[in-house]
C-alpha cells in the first residue's frame, strides 16, 4: 500500500472515530517545519476538500530565532499549499534560559511553553482547536517514559480540552501513524525540513532518545509490540490497577 494511501486511511478514521474535527471549527496548526507537522498540514488541507463538512484551517509558527531565510522558505511553502500563514513571535528561548531548572528536561519545558504559546496564538486569530502532529512513536514514548521516570500511567490521548482556556482543544489527528510512514512521506513531498535552532545551545531530551531505542529494539525483537502497547493504552482496566 502506498504510504500516503496509508497515513490518509489512519488520520480519517482517527478522525471519524474520535470526532475530532466537526462542522464549523478554526484550526490552528502548529508548524514547527518538521516531517510531521508538514505532513499534518497536507492531510488536514486534503481532508478538508472531501469532508462533509465545513472547518477552517490557519497555520501557525513559534518563532525561535529562525533567519530570514528560514521564515520565507516556511512561508513560501504553507502559501503553496493554500493555507492562511502567521509567524507567531514569543519569548521561549530566553524564557527557558531564565526559568529551566538545573536538572531538568529542556525538551518538556520547551514543549510546555510552546503548547501556551500557540493557545495564545487559536485564542488571538479566532481559533477553537490547535493541532499537533504528534504521531503514534511519540504517544508510545511518551506513555512508557512516564511509568519510567515520573511514577505516572498517563499517555497523549488525541483530544484534549486544554487547560485554563475555556472553549479551546487540542486534537492530534497523526496519532495512529508511525513515525517511519511519515518519514517516507516528508520525503516523496520534498518538504523543507528546518531543525529547532536551540540544538546548538542545549542537549536533546537523552531519556527519550534511550527510550526510543529501547522501544525500537522490542519492536525488533518482538514485532508489532508497539502496536500492543497502543491498544494496552486503550483497554485500561481499572479494578486491577494498583
Amino acid at each position: 500500500m502506498e504510504v500516503s494511501i496509508k497515513l490518509n486511511r489512519l488520520i480519517g478514521k482517527l478522525i471519524y472515530d474520535k470526532q475530532l474535527i466537526v462542522n464549523g471549527d478554526k484550526i490552528l496548526v502548529g508548524l514547527s517545519g518538521g516531517k510531521d507537522s508538514w505532513t499534518l498540514c497536507y492531510f488536514l488541507k486534503e481532508f478538508r476538500k472531501k469532508a462533509p463538512i465545513d472547518f477552517e484551517i490557519k497555520v501557525c509558527t513559534l518563532d525561535v530565532h529562525f533567519s530570514q531565510e528560514q521564515k520565507d522558505l516556511l512561508q513560501d511553502t504553507v502559501v503553496s499549499l493554500g493555507l492562511p500563514y502567521h509567524i507567531y513571535a514569543n519569548s521561549i528561548i530566553e524564557v527557558i534560559q531564565d526559568k529551566k531548572r538545573e536538572g531538568s528536561s529542556y525538551c518538556s519545558f520547551c514543549a510546555r511553553l510552546r503548547r501556551a504559546y500557540l493557545y495564545e496564538a487559536a485564542q488571538k486569530f479566532g481559533c477553537n482547536k490547535v493541532a499537533l502532529g504528534h504521531h503514534l512513536d511519540d504517544a508510545i514514548e511518551t506513555y512508557v517514559m512516564n511509568i519510567f521516570y515520573q511514577g505516572r500511567t498517563i499517555g497523549m490521548p488525541a483530544k484534549l480540552q486544554a487547560t485554563n482556556v475555556a472553549g479551546l482543544e487540542l486534537i492530534r489527528p497523526l496519532l495512529l501513524c508511525k513515525e517511519e510512514d511519515i518519514s517516507k512521506f516528508a520525503q516523496e513531498k520534498d518538504f523543507p525540513l528546518i531543525k529547532c535552532n536551540c540544538a546548538d545551545i542545549v542537549n536533546t531530551d537523552t531519556r527519550r532518545q534511550y527510550v526510543k531505542k529501547f522501544l525500537t529494539e522490542l519492536e525488533e525483537d518482538t514485532e508489532g509490540v508497539k502496536q500492543t502497547i497502543l491498544t494496552s493504552m486503550q483497554n485500561v482496566v481499572p479494578d486491577h490497577i494498583f
